[in-house]
Order: C-alpha cells, then sequence, then structure tokens
C-alpha cells in the first residue's frame, strides 16, 4: 500500500475531508489542532496551499481515528478498546520480518535534485503550532539509518526542522536506536548517512515510532504486517534503502562537528520542547519526491492527538506481547490512558495466580522496552476491571489500594525530555512508579459481593423495558 491508495481508500469511507487555501503558516496546524480536540475526526487533506504548487499537499490527522488504525494494520473494521489491543496483540505475536524487494525504480524517483540544486524550501513545509521556532518538514516522516558495524538498517521517527534549503536540523533523545547509530560513526569522525522520507505505506510509519528490538529493520516488519515485501530503491548519494512509494525522500549527511539552534515545537506531551537547544545538522545531499509530492504531517498536542492515539493501542499491545515473551502469566490486557500520551499511563490487568504474581507484572512492565522510555505509572488491577474505562479504574484506584503498602518508586529511569511541562529539560534521568491496585493475594477470598445486579437479574429488567435501555445516538 502507498499514501495515496490510503486516501483513496479513506476518501472512499467518507473518512477524509479536503480544504482548500490554507496557509502552511500555522493555519493548517492550527485547523488540524482543532479539529483533534475530539478523536475519531476525518483526515484531512490540504490543496492548494499559498506560495506553492497548487498540486503539492500536505495530509495530516491520519491517525486520530480506530477506524484507520484497523484499516492500515489490516485488521477487521469495528474493532475498539481492549478487542483492538488484543487484535494488534495477536499480530506481534504471529507476525515475521520479511526480506526487503529491492528495485530499480519508483515513484519517488520522478523528481530528482542533488548538490547545490536541492532547494528544500519549494516544499509547502508548515509550521504547525504558534510559538514553533521554524518550519518542521518531519512530524509524520521516518528516519533510515545504517549500523556501521553491522549493517542493521533502523528506522525512526524524530523530528525535523528546516533551516535553509539544503540543511536541516534532527532532534534525536540519547538512547535511541538512531542516536546509537549516530555516535558510532561519530566516534569515528565521520559524518552519519541518513534519509528522511515522508509519505508510503502508512503502516511503515506507526512502526518506526515503536520499540521494536536492537537489530531488526521496522521495513522488513512492516512486509511482515503486510504479508509481502516492502519495495525499495537505492539512495544514490548513501547507498540506504528508500521506500520506492515514498512522496518525498531526502539523503544527507550528519557531520560530528555541526550544530545549530532548533525548537521550540509543539511537542505530544502538550508542552514545547525547549527553545534553542542545539541539535545536529543534516547537510542535505539529494532530494527525491514525487509528482504533486503530499507531505504527511503529524500535529502533537495537549494529548489525545493524532501522534498518540495510535501509539496508545500499538504500545499497549506491544507491552502485553513483551510480558508475553518475558513469561509472565496471567495478563488479560494492557492500555495506554489516552490522555497523558502514548507512554506515560500504563493498566496492565492480571488473573492472579500466585503471591506477588501483580508486582511481577507491574515491574516487568515498568522495564519492558515498550515501556521504558518515557513511562510515569504502571497500575495492575485485576481482570474485573475494565481497564479502558476510566470511571472503573479509578474505583479500584478508590477501593483496592494501601497506599504505604502498594506504591513502588523506581528511581533514575529513562525519563523524556519534555517533562512536568514548561519546556523543562532534564537529565533524561526520571522515576516512575508501580502500583498494585489488586485487592492482596491473601485477602481475595473475603471481599464482599459487589452491588451490582447479577446478569439474570440485569437481563430480566432489560427485556421487561427495553424502551429505557435502547442505546442513543
Amino acid at each position: 500500500m502507498d499514501l495515496r491508495a490510503w486516501i483513496e481508500e479513506v476518501k472512499a469511507r467518507g473518512d477524509l475531508g479536503e480544504i482548500t487555501g490554507a496557509d502552511a503558516d500555522r493555519e493548517i496546524g492550527v485547523m488540524a489542532d482543532l479539529l483533534q480536540e475530539r478523536m475519531e475526526g476525518q483526515a484531512l487533506l490540504f490543496r492548494e496551499i499559498p506560495g506553492y504548487p497548487p498540486e503539492h499537499r500536505i495530509l495530516t490527522n491520519t491517525m486520530c481515528s480506530v477506524r484507520r488504525l484497523a484499516y492500515t494494520l489490516g485488521l477487521p473494521s469495528g474493532l475498539e478498546g481492549m478487542p483492538l489491543v488484543a487484535a494488534i496483540k495477536d499480530g506481534w505475536d504471529r507476525v515475521q520480518p520479511v526480506h526487503l524487494n529491492w528495485v530499480e525504480k519508483g515513484p519517488v524517483q520522478e523528481n530528482f535534485t542533488q548538490g547545490d540544486e536541492v532547494d528544500l524550501l519549494t516544499l509547502p513545509v508548515p509550521r504547525l503550532h504558534e510559538l514553533d521556532g521554524g518550519r518542521y518538514l518531519g512530524t509524520g516522516c521516518v528516519v533510515i539509518m545504517q549500523d556501521p558495524e553491522s549493517n542493521w538498517i533502523n528506522v525512526g521517527t524524530y523530528r525535523v526542522m528546516v533551516s535553509d534549503a539544503r540543511t536541516c536540523m534532527i532532534h534525536i533523545v540519547e538512547g535511541r536506536h538512531g542516536g546509537y547509530i549516530r555516535n558510532k560513526y561519530w566516534a569515528k569522525g565521520e559524518a552519519c548517512p541518513i534519509v528522511i522520507a515522508s509519505g508510503g505505506d502508512p503502516l511503515l510509519y506507526l512502526l518506526a515510532s515503536m520499540e521494536l528490538p536492537w537489530g531488526e529493520n521496522e521495513m522488513e516488519w512492516a512486509g511482515g504486517w503486510r504479508g509481502e515485501a516492502m519495495t525499495v530503491v537505492r539512495g544514490p548519494k548513501t547507498g540506504l534503502p528508500v521506500p520506492a512509494a515514498a512522496e518525498i525522500a531526502l539523503e544527507g549527511f550528519l557531520p560530528p562537528d555541526k550544530k545549530r539552534s532548533e525548537g521550540p515545537f509543539g511537542e505530544w506531551r502538550g508542552y514545547y520542547s525547549a527553545a534553542g537547544k542545539e541539535e545536529p545538522v543534516v547537510e542535505v545531499a539529494s532530494l527525491l519526491h514525487r509528482d504533486d509530492p503530499i507531505l504527511l504531517a503529524s500535529v502533537p498536542r495537549v494529548p489525545p492527538n493524532d501522534t498518540t492515539y495510535p501509539r496508545g493501542f500499538l504500545r499497549a499491545a506491544l507491552v502485553w506481547h513483551q510480558l508475553t515473551q518475558a513469561m509472565v502469566p496471567g495478563i488479560t490486557g494492557c492500555w495506554i490512558m489516552p490522555w497523558g500520551g502514548d507512554r506515560p499511563f500504563l493498566t496492565v490487568s492480571v488473573q492472579q495466580l500466585y503471591p506477588g504474581h501483580a508486582r511481577q507484572a507491574g515491574l516487568m512492565a515498568a522495564n519492558c522496552p515498550a515501556f521504558n522510555y518515557g513511562g510515569v505509572v504502571v497500575v495492575v488491577m485485576d481482570s474485573d476491571i475494565d481497564i479502558t474505562n476510566h470511571e472503573q479504574v479509578f474505583w479500584a484506584l478508590s477501593t483496592r489500594l494501601n497506599p504505604d503498602k502498594d506504591f513502588q518508586v523506581l528511581p533514575g529511569t529513562w525519563g523524556n525530555p519534555v517533562f512536568r511541562g514548561a519546556g523543562g529539560e532534564t537529565p533524561g534521568f526520571s522515576s516512575r512508579v508501580v502500583i498494585d491496585a489488586t485487592i492482596p493475594w491473601e485477602n481475595r477470598k473475603k471481599i464482599p459481593p459487589l452491588t451490582k445486579p447479577s446478569p439474570e437479574w440485569a437481563q430480566r429488567v432489560r427485556t421487561k423495558w427495553p424502551q429505557f435501555f435502547a442505546r442513543k445516538g
């Protein structure tokens, strides 16, 4: 699947809004933000952007809908909540990576410039938030790099701010796979080759933001999800694989001694990043793009948003998958609370099987790869609680929690730089808490009955007076 096929299918489903005449300087970003105040809205395709060729377009709000997320993942329509997480978890359990399909030519090569001919300013790169320090080409992008020792191809998602016609800056948090690869080149005094691509199969963008194991190629995993190899062409300047159906791709190099001021940028936690932080410069060597290119943009805002909403489902499923791999039994579900974004607040449902089981599940979840970066709170609950229902979650926290025994704080953990708002930067350390909100193992048979109608009586009353229980709206 490429982005254009995705757009046509979404449009056929009545799930695409098309907007003409919006300016790339804030108007597009504000429009996308306002229409994310409630999730499940349409994807937005912006046409005829002032100052740019009328055929150049920007697509936003692609994944702020479970309908489009399920379609992108090739899952049945109608799934939502825990059934959707369970279906994604089953995918993580069964999918195996598929080697890339290398070809000589692809649509991304329809237009090619190199050297002094490169001009990033010809593209409709938006300023998404009112206080952003510049225009961001990379928000819905994938960043492709290769380990110089093992030849491992890694694909990540990092923000990319345009500086001028031939340079941009890229923000990669230390500890992320891209930073690990980049630092290997720098340790040898070499510039790090890089490809930044926008568009193509939206599935790759989703998977590039997940914590797949070290040494795994996200493009091969995307092929596994699709059931067919992802088609790539070889970058003419870097030799790196470029998705053949990408809308826009630039090749460049990250020299070890060149940085510029980047940001601020309105980030996924709902706060701006720090202004003026020095970030590595990408010296662009070539620019490739399709005829009439479509820039894929993701507009972070106070969560939930187009960046965090879909990732919450994928991350919860990946945590569940990794707990299964770690042989923690009895896990009946995982859920990321969408109001905190796709990382900070995780709930885990467990069918307790032995003493200490709930605490084991919480500690393993708090430190598994899918939650380790930026995780703040893990709450473990009994399987009778619907962990996707915030009312039930807070009822359980209010009635099953003993604060002096059930909190376990883990100091010195891996934190997100944008922490506690106001753009405050930290050295990368944080802490997290594991909360055991399950019924204590020794008391599990002593809990009084709940004040809820039995299923038999509930059904009897619903059947006798159906008019009061009909779904509205």
